[in-house]
Order: structure tokens, then C-alpha cells, then sequence
């Protein structure tokens, strides 16, 4: 079914029933989403937008008998106002649009409700600003919104598990990112070179963020991991903004690059369990005086820091912290 807001008004009264149900429950849900994760936006956006619309149906529906009618589905989407509401899994919504004389670029606010388990497609939209993934939604698929360079607000309900590969590259306006409390996987590249995002937040449901995940971010001055975080994997955070970055305890495997390239980077403590450090870990961080290198590590790539006369290195007496340190010219305090 591929059918608009406005033609919803025109269906017979005993399926606007069902489908209006279907919408106040839709409706209630992202009102309690946009309250909780983005004060920006009144809850009464979207009300104000559609409650003519609902009153519309209301009226239709007084004089219908709907105790015979089977129940109805809900249509592909609904689209009032520049807010898109997509209620089922297609790739193809841009499409479907396009069908119905509705250009992608008049959208400006995505919800995904209704039965929508992936977000997808959506790549096409560039002038959407703020998406919220509903109750329904667990999967963000790959590229679903790659170079939307006007998103500048992402919400996700805690069903959300996965932020496939690449789902937010280069999303150049994007500022505020509400993870899913239970996301468990953010894929390569998830939010490569989203040049104005400032904090992230990274529940502790993440084990593995994977390679190049936040790389670019050159504006990302606030990084919080949490104790369940397993492996950052190759350049996760390199080119980022921040001056020190907490790694939990639980991390055991910090891959290559890292946190290169990050120039207002001034401290970093390996956690105790981290076995190797990778090459170029921390290469390119002309602001790096101090790392601490716990006695787990047996293993250290060449020089995976670079040149640095500012640099402390911290560790154990007769470690291989120690010896490294020796071995490169840096200054060596032992603990």
C-alpha cells in the first residue's frame, strides 16, 4: 500500500477506524520520544501538524458501523507538513514518494513507527533534520542516511541494536545523537566525518566499536565509554577532538590507529588487560605528554606514538613499559 496523509482522508469510515487508532498510538509514542531526548522540539510539533487531520477522520468515523469490518493495515507511509512517517521495512521510500508526486527533498523530519523494524533508504533526503527511530525499529541499515548533510538530530528508542556500516557518513550538521540504551554494535565508518558533532555517548551495551567508526570527527570534544566496552578497533577515533580519553577497564584490544591524529589529545591511561599496543596507536598527537603502560602489555608495535620530546611515558620498574621508553628516548617515570 503506498498511500499518502491525505489520501488516508478520503477512505471509507469503517478503515479510517482501525487506521486511526494506529496513528494516535503512532503519535503518542513519538511525543514521549521527543520529550525525553530532544528539548528542542515541543511535543506539540507534530500534534499541531496532524490534529486537523485527525479531527477530519473523527468526524468520518461517527456514523460508521466497523463492529463487521476486518481489521485493516497500516500504509507504507503517511507524510503531512514536510514530517514523514514510515511505517514499514522498504528500501524504496524515495520511490514510493516519487510515485505520488512527493519530492524527498520536502522532507524535513523522519519517524520510523508502525511495523518498521529497519531504517533504510534514506540517503536521498537532504533536507531531513531530525530522525527518531521507534519503539519498532532494531536495525539501522547500512548508508540509511550517508551524506544527509542537513540531519542535524538523531533519537533511537532502546530496541535499536545495530548501526550498520556507514549509516551516518559524513553527515556534516549532525550535533545531537541519542544512542539506544541497548545498542550493542556501531559499524565501520557509522559516523565517519560528521565534522560538527561535539559528544558522544556510547552506552555500555557497546562491545566492539568497530574501525573508523567516529574517525574525522574533528569537532568531538566529549567521548564517554562505559565499563562493558570489549575493543576499539582500527582508527575508531582517530582525527577526533578531545584532550583525554577514559578507556574502561574492560577494553582488552585497542587497534591500529586508534586515536592517531587527535592534536589536542594530552594524556591517555591503557587499561590493565590491554595486551598489545597496535601500530600507530597513538601516532600523530603533538599534544600527548603522558601515557600510562600497564604491565598486561607483552607486546608494543615499533614506535606506535612517533616522535614526541614532551612525552612521559609511566609504568612499572623493569617493565617493558620501561624498556620502551629506553628504546625511543622517552622519558620514563616509573609508578
Amino acid at each position: 500500500m503506498r498511500r499518502n496523509f491525505k489520501n488516508e482522508r478520503t477512505a471509507t469510515a469503517k478503515t479510517i477506524g482501525k487506521k486511526t487508532a494506529c496513528m494516535v498510538a503512532m503519535m503518542t509514542a513519538m511525543f514521549a520520544l521527543t520529550a525525553c531526548g530532544d528539548e528542542e522540539t515541543p511535543e506539540e510539533k507534530l500534534k499541531n501538524e496532524l490534529s486537523s487531520a485527525i479531527e477530519d477522520i473523527g468526524n468520518s468515523m461517527n456514523n460508521a458501523d466497523t463492529s463487521t469490518e476486518p481489521e485493516t493495515q497500516l500504509p507504507s507511509y503517511m507524510f503531512e507538513n514536510g514530517v514523514l512517517i514510515i511505517n514499514v521495512d522498504t528500501k524504496n521510500i524515495a520511490n514510493l514518494l516519487k510515485e505520488d508526486n512527493i519530492a524527498t527533498d520536502d522532507v524535513v523530519e523522519i519517524l520510523f513507527a508502525g511495523n518498521a523494524t529497519k531504517a533504510d533508504g534514506c540517503s536521498t533526503f537532504k533536507n531531513v533534520k531530525k530522525v527518531t527511530f521507534g519503539e519498532s525499529v532494531v536495525t539501522i541499515c547500512q548508508e540509511a542516511f550517508s551524506n544527509c548533510n542537513n540531519l542535524e538530530t538523531i533519537i533511537m528508542a532502546d530496541n535499536v541494536t545495530t548501526i550498520e556500516k556507514s549509516a551516518f557518513w559524513s553527515c556534516d550538521s549532525l550535533v545531537n545523537v541519542k544512542l539506544s540504551a541497548n545498542l550493542e554494535s556501531i559499524g565501520d565508518n557509522a559516523f565517519h566525518d560528521c565534522i560538527s558533532l561535539t559528544t558522544m555517548n556510547i552506552p555500555a551495551s557497546v562491545k566492539r566499536i568497530s574501525n573508523q567508526a567516529f574517525e574525522s570527527c574533528r569537532a568531538l570534544t566529549t567521548i564517554t565509554l562505559e565499563e562493558g566496552l570489549e575493543s576499539i578497533s582500527n582508527a575508531a577515533f582517530a582525527g577526533v577532538a578531545v584532550t583525554e580519553l577514559n578507556i574502561p577497564s574492560t577494553v582488552t584490544y585497542i587497534g591500529e590507529y586508534a586515536i592517531s591524529s587527535c592534536p589536542n589529545l594530552t594524556s591517555i591511561v591503557l587499561p590493565n588487560g590491554i595486551e598489545q599496543i597496535s601500530k600507530g596507536a597513538l601516532a600523530g598527537c603533538p599534544s600527548l605528554t603522558s601515557v600510562t603502560i600497564p604491565d598486561s602489555v607483552t607486546f608494543i608495535y615499533e614506535n606506535p606514538i612517533g616522535e614526541n620530546e614532551a612525552l612521559t611515558i609511566y609504568g612499572n620498574a623493569g617493565s617493558l613499559a620501561e624498556k620502551f621508553a629506553t628504546d625511543y628516548g622517552f622519558k620514563f617515570i616509573a609508578q
